[in-house]
């Protein structure tokens, strides 16, 4: 929901229109202008959004789960209703991860020992129950039981006190 940072940061890329962009999902529920991010990613060409937690959290509580929270009741008034109907149908298909030739990338999590195409959804997503189970097999922090073949890059949070990445070279690529 943080347009004016989103295209800082796009210009701070170095971003050209035709190079692919890949969000790591949370693009609702953090600024004001929510319907604007939604639009731009949308409408750019060549660019991949995948569903986060916040995504997750609002397909739910559209879908009458009483477990909507202030948040998502905020972010869904700052769409206008059009908006927030084209949202939630192109969030409930934003994929999981994008599995790319250099590097996989997924929102949250990743649970070492199973191949990617056996992890749950809400591992991936970054989701506390995703969270809670990594924890019941003793692999939180998730990060340091990760062996994947190729390094991974996430979102969904900071891991250090500093705002900085987390980075493990060739390994992990914390950049929330």
């Amino acid at each position: 929901g943080c347009v004016d940072e989103l295209f800082d940061l796009i210009e701070a890329a170095g971003l050209r229109p035709g190079d692919r962009l890949i969000s790591l999902g949370d693009i609702v529920n953090k600024g004001p202008a929510p319907e604007e991010v939604f639009d731009f990613l949308t409408r750019r060409p060549n660019t991949l959004i995948l569903r986060g937690n916040h995504e997750a959290r609002h397909l739910e509580s559209a879908g009458g789960d009483a477990g909507a929270a202030l948040l998502e009741g905020v972010c869904r008034a700052q769409f206008s209703d059009a908006g927030y109907r084209r949202f939630l149908a192109a969030a409930a298909e934003f994929p999981l991860y994008e599995d790319l030739p250099e590097a996989l990338v997924v929102h949250g999590y990743f649970e070492a020992g199973l191949p990617l195409e056996r992890q749950k959804p809400n591992v991936l997503m970054g989701r506390e129950r995703g969270r809670t189970r990594l924890e019941e097999r003793g692999l939180w922090p998730w990060y340091e039981h990760y062996e994947g073949p190729k390094p991974i890059i996430v979102g969904h949070k900071a891991y250090g006190d500093d705002g900085a990445p987390m980075i493990v070279p060739g390994k992990v690529y914390a950049i929330d």
